[in-house]
């Protein structure tokens, strides 16, 4: 890949939004984390409130005004459990969308833990155990909505995913 860029990704999940921007060479823009709880009341419901929607809208315009500052040439977002979960999901997509001017993509929970796996491996060899076998990690990424276990190689993707609504 030729040139200068600044990428960004924002995930929204079920209790958080997080913020991540990389620019060339791999370096670190920007990182954030902001409670911002679109899952309030969504497993009583089925529905995601009016006001955890626009939390997570406020949120997500603060992050939209420092992609602009920062100039991120590409974005994308993602959404997990909640926004997977609510009958009114759409509705807050779409909103996203008018801000961001990206769809936000709606994760499965198979890829939700695939790509939890992917991340808290990144940094770890495939080395191998004491019987000199490639050892396997598992990941459980506990969320507000979903909790997933992924097990596999360090740099591989993953040999099993399981997503639970827990």
């Amino acid at each position: 890949m030729g040139g200068a860029y600044r990428y960004a990704a924002i995930d929204s999940g079920t209790n958080s939004m997080r913020l991540l921007v990389e620019g060339s060479g791999g370096v670190v823009l920007a990182r954030r984390a902001t409670v911002t709880g679109l899952g309030e009341g969504v497993n009583a419901t089925g529905v995601l409130s009016g006001a955890a929607i626009a939390r997570n809208l406020d949120c997500l315009r603060a992050y939209k005004a420092e992609l602009d500052a920062l100039a991120v040439t590409r974005v994308r977002m993602t959404a997990t459990s909640a926004a997977r979960d609510a009958s009114n999901g759409t509705a807050y997509l779409d909103a996203a969308e008018a801000i961001l001017g990206v769809r936000p993509e709606v994760l499965s929970g198979a890829q939700e833990g695939a790509l939890s796996f992917a991340g808290a491996t990144a940094s770890l060899d495939a080395r191998l155990d004491e019987w000199h076998e490639p050892r396997l990690d598992l990941v459980v990424d506990i969320g507000g909505g979903s909790t997933e276990f992924a097990v596999g190689v360090p740099g591989h993707e993953p040999l099993g995913v399981w997503s639970l609504d827990v």
